[in-house]
């Protein structure tokens, strides 16, 4: 089947022949290419002294988008680093039972949000809601994202580490309902070397990998930035090729139904009995520390299969999605971006959470991206500007029609967002960060699209 979006005609047939060729080369590259020589690997339990790794960072241990060292934050893309304390500091802290060792960490958070017009969810900011034609100015105060984590160590299993990660903040086990109650964000377990690490349970996404800096827990998903995390069983292979080179293949088959950040259940899908299967090449150039290379540039894909919810069999769609992304630090001022295209990714956080037409159960195509552009102006202090888009194909979304024929607000047609931000790190442990976005998001009914300025403040103790 073609479709003609926008003058542009894409050939499903043709595509999914041409995905396959990227997944046959990472998957070529973890059992060929040679491995690397002279590389340590970070703890990936304890952090302990961050040295030079063969990883651009665990990106298992992502908190959220805007951490404690926005530098670090950008060299490990979407993954934050905990706040680094010496070996003794965090012996100190761990409990120890034979050859397990697990170690406490976490942040207190207060944060102040200021909307113009009525956003959802409130500490969780995705998208602007309809205009209903009144007043929707929003204040919150809340502490929902304070974390509490724990990262286990255990034995060696032969040439590998074994260990995992469980961390959990308090937006709800749905983040778009707004609850205060603990949501999982993180339980994986893992065996890894300087050349391998094999992964299982809940954690971040290969697909999508590449994050905005953010105040706001949410770092602009749904309009520009996608992927979240899910179960999976997960391979990486990390590949030293000369001194200034370096490769990660990354591939995992995952959960392919998240619904955390989704509100319209119709528009879903349900998995078809399959996973989802993902797959990330990553290259890096340049003297890499401190979590990451100079320059970096990654390719990435899903492929999948969505069968709609309360129609029959028939209605199943090809799940897939590919992007690219990149990165460049060069120490005081960097950017990076990701670009993406898809279809019946909602639950990657693409197509603004919206997989399927919840009229005909059809695939939901999609197109989006972010860039942003930073300074460091000064060594504790750090600027990020930046724009974001999600955009829909119109004509996949479907019109639902109330009873005197006019179009429901329901599915949203394009969501964007701009935003500046300032983040200071005062200590070691405390931080004061400040943003400013402009939202704008279309509805399917012209009539009721919104947009919304939002003003966010955020403290931060991290121990």
């Amino acid at each position: 089947m073609t479709q003609d979006w926008a003058g542009m005609h894409v050939d499903r047939t043709k595509l999914k022949g041409h995905l396959a060729l990227p997944f046959l080369l990472i998957v070529n590259s973890m059992i060929l290419w040679h491995p690397c020589q002279g590389q340590t690997l970070v703890d990936p339990s304890t952090d302990h002294d961050l040295v030079q790794c063969v990883t651009p960072c665990d990106d298992w241990l992502m908190l959220d988008s805007g951490n404690a060292d926005a530098q670090q934050v950008r060299g490990c893309q979407d993954q934050a680093y905990r706040p680094i304390a010496s070996s003794a500091a965090l012996d100190s802290l761990a409990w120890k039972k034979g050859p397990w060792q697990i170690t406490p960490y976490g942040y207190l958070t207060g944060e102040v949000i200021a909307a113009s017009s009525a956003i959802s969810a409130r500490p969780f900011i995705l998208f602007v809601n309809n205009d209903i034609g009144t007043d929707e100015k929003q204040f919150t105060v809340h502490g929902q994202t304070t974390a509490l984590g724990v990262d286990i160590k255990g034995p060696k299993v032969g040439a590998l580490q074994s260990g995992g990660n469980v961390l959990i903040n308090f937006l709800g086990d749905r983040p778009i309902l707004n609850q205060s109650t603990p949501f999982l964000l993180r339980a994986y377990g893992q065996l890894v070397n300087e050349d391998w690490r094999f992964g299982f349970g809940v954690a971040p996404d290969i697909f999508g990998a590449r994050t905005p800096t953010t105040v706001n827990f949410g770092g602009n998903l749904q309009a520009g930035n996608i992927a979240a995390f899910r179960g999976q069983l997960r391979v990486d292979r990390f590949i030293q090729v000369a001194d200034n080179v370096r490769w990660t293949t990354m591939g995992a088959i995952s959960q392919q139904v998240v619904t955390d950040f989704t509100n319209d259940p119709g528009a879903i899908g349900t998995d078809n009995g399959w996973p989802n299967i993902e797959g990330r090449l990553l290259l890096g150039l340049g003297e890499f520390k401190a979590g990451e290379s100079p320059f970096e540039i990654g390719v990435a894909g899903v492929i999948g299969e969505t069968r709609a919810i309360g129609l029959n069999d028939r209605n199943v769609s090809n799940t897939w999605g590919v992007s690219i992304d990149g990165l460049i630090d060069l120490g005081r001022w960097g950017a990076s971006f990701e670009a993406f295209t898809g279809e019946a990714i909602g639950t990657y956080n693409a197509a603004i959470g919206q997989s399927l037409n919840p009229e005909n159960g059809e695939p939901i195509a999609t197109v989006g991206g972010f860039a942003e552009v930073w300074c460091k102006p000064a060594d504790r202090l750090f600027w990020h500007i930046g724009y974001g888009t999600d955009d829909p194909n119109n004509q996949d979304l479907g019109r639902i029609l109330d009873s005197t024929g006019a179009p429901i607000a329901g599915q949203k047609s394009r969501n964007t967002v701009v935003w500046t931000n300032w983040m200071w790190n005062v200590t070691d442990s405390f931080q004061l960060d400040f943003e400013v976005s402009y939202r704008e998001t279309d509805y399917i009914a012209p009539s009721v699209s919104n947009d919304a300025m939002i003003y966010h403040f955020r403290t931060r103790l991290t121990f």
